[in-house]
């Protein structure tokens, strides 16, 4: 047995005619736009779960009702679903099939480590966060049967990406790989995601940069490399990135890099942090000039060094 509380419930006959319900679930038919779950414990989520139940459900709320894994079918009762959260909870291992169709689906903060294919089964999900689990790799094809458009998969443990890891996910918008394992980027990984805007890749081992890794993000209008540890820098890295306005090399270890060249790639760029790195101080000149020529700012970020231009340090 579990409870639920129920808010903003459109009943029909055989149903408590009530904005709020707190109580068990038994045989009813319900319409309404949330459902909480409050004092589950449902260390399996079966298909059988909610099956007392004939459910329109707009947003599903399980956070912290401590599921371990979730079967085949599990919610496929539910009907008119828009969002379920599925966060804080002690998920290992989700099934084929699993969800119904849905456009949000958060899985933040649980203990997944492998996404196995038809994970997602035709659910067209549009916006997938699967924040701060264990997950050490994605398969290839593993966004089958999704629609996604944005795809947070930050504070994970992905050493390995595959050259069509993406390959269902073409639509993307936004893409969050930061805070991962990533010593590489196969080349052809982006090449058919000609929609994405934002690409975050901070936070990982990305040392060395290689010419074509960038290729097909026509779209791309923000990319952060911060915290990559990256020391040598090749504008023509970014070739292709005709529409980029922010970029992010901050927290890296780069020295110099050839200024005229990168500001002459990036037409449409408008906003760069260079801070955090060590800078030789006639190459961080050389950037500041034309990127003011070009009114590109410049974030500053003071360390109160000795050597500093503008307040990003370097040395002489």
């Amino acid at each position: 047995m579990f409870i639920l509380f129920i808010v903003s419930i459109m009943a029909t006959a055989d149903a408590v005619n009530s904005n709020y319900y707190f109580g068990p679930i038994r045989r009813h038919r319900f319409r309404y736009n949330y459902l909480y779950c409050v004092t589950c414990n449902l260390p399996v989520l079966q298909w059988n779960t909610l099956s007392n139940v004939d459910m329109e459900i707009g947003n599903l709320m399980l956070q912290h009702s401590r599921i371990e894994s979730i079967d085949s079918f599990a919610l496929s009762k539910i009907k008119g679903l828009r969002s379920l959260d599925l966060r804080f909870n002690r998920i290992q291992e989700i099934a084929s099939k699993a969800f119904t169709s849905c456009d949000v689906i958060k899985l933040d903060n649980n203990f997944l480590r492998v996404l196995r294919p038809g994970f997602l089964n035709n659910t067209h999900v549009q916006h997938l966060s699967l924040t701060a689990n264990h997950v050490i790799e994605l398969p290839s094809g593993i966004f089958h049967g999704g629609k996604l458009i944005t795809l947070d998969i930050s504070k994970n443990q992905i050493s390995k990406l595959y050259e069509d890891s993406f390959k269902f996910a073409e639509n993307l918008c936004s893409l969050n790989l930061a805070c991962n394992r990533l010593y590489r980027i196969p080349l052809g990984l982006f090449r058919n995601m000609q929609y994405l805007k934002d690409l975050d890749l901070s936070d990982n081992f990305l040392r060395d940069l290689h010419y074509g890794m960038f290729e097909g993000l026509s779209e791309l209008r923000e990319l952060d490399l911060a915290g990559n540890g990256i020391r040598v820098f090749e504008p023509s890295m970014l070739v292709s990135l005709d529409k980029l306005q922010r970029l992010h090399l901050n927290r890296n270890h780069i020295q110099r890099v050839n200024a005229a060249e990168l500001i002459s790639y990036l037409n449409s760029l408008a906003q760069m942090d260079v801070s955090e790195n060590i800078w030789e101080c006639k190459s961080l000149a050389q950037l500041l000039m034309h990127a003011r020529n070009k009114n590109v700012k410049i974030l500053q970020y003071n360390k109160f060094n000795e050597s500093n231009i503008k307040a990003i340090s370097c040395t002489p």
